[in-house]
C-alpha cells in the first residue's frame, strides 16, 4: 500500500509540475491579463519649408535675351541664333531641351539660384556646349 500512495503522490506532483509548467507565463500573458505595450512617441513632424519659385520672365545677358514661360517653354534668342524649347524645374535644378540644330534633343541640366534680379545659371550636365556657353552665369532678370 505504501508503494501505491508513493506512485499517487509521484502522479499528484507531475499532474501539479505539467499544469504549472503549461501555463501562461509573463512572457505568454493572456489577453484578460496583458498589459498593453505602449506605443512609441510620434515624431514631430519636419519643419515646413518652401522651395523657391523658378521666376518666369525674360531675363538678359551680352546679346542674349532668355524668356521662360508658365507652360514650361522657352525662347532664347540673339543675332546670332534662336533656340525654341521645354525646360522642367526640380528643386533648385532645371533642365531644358530646344531645338538649335547641334542641340536637338540633347538635354542641359543646371543648378540655379535667384536672388530677385539676378538668374545664377551653374552647368551640372550639358553635352551642348553652345548652349552650355550661352546659359551659363549671370542673368539680368525683367519681369
Amino acid at each position: 500500500m505504501k508503494g501505491q500512495i508513493e506512485k499517487l503522490v509521484l502522479i499528484g506532483i507531475a499532474i501539479i509540475l505539467v499544469t504549472v509548467g503549461c501555463g501562461p507565463t509573463v512572457a505568454q500573458a493572456s489577453p484578460t491579463n496583458a498589459m498593453p505595450t505602449p506605443l512609441p512617441p510620434t515624431p514631430a513632424p519636419p519643419a515646413a519649408t518652401t522651395a523657391p519659385s523658378f521666376p518666369i520672365g525674360s531675363f538678359y545677358k551680352g546679346g542674349w535675351k532668355w524668356e521662360f514661360r508658365v507652360d514650361g517653354s522657352y525662347d532664347s534668342v540673339s543675332d546670332q541664333a534662336k533656340e525654341h524649347g521645354i525646360y522642367n524645374v526640380y528643386g533648385n535644378q532645371i533642365s531644358i531641351m530646344g531645338d538649335y540644330s547641334t542641340c536637338l534633343g540633347i538635354v542641359g541640366i543646371y543648378t540655379w539660384t535667384f536672388d530677385g534680379s539676378m538668374l545664377i545659371l551653374t552647368t551640372v550636365d550639358d553635352k551642348c556646349t553652345e548652349r552650355q556657353d550661352v546659359a551659363s552665369g549671370k542673368w539680368r532678370y525683367e519681369p
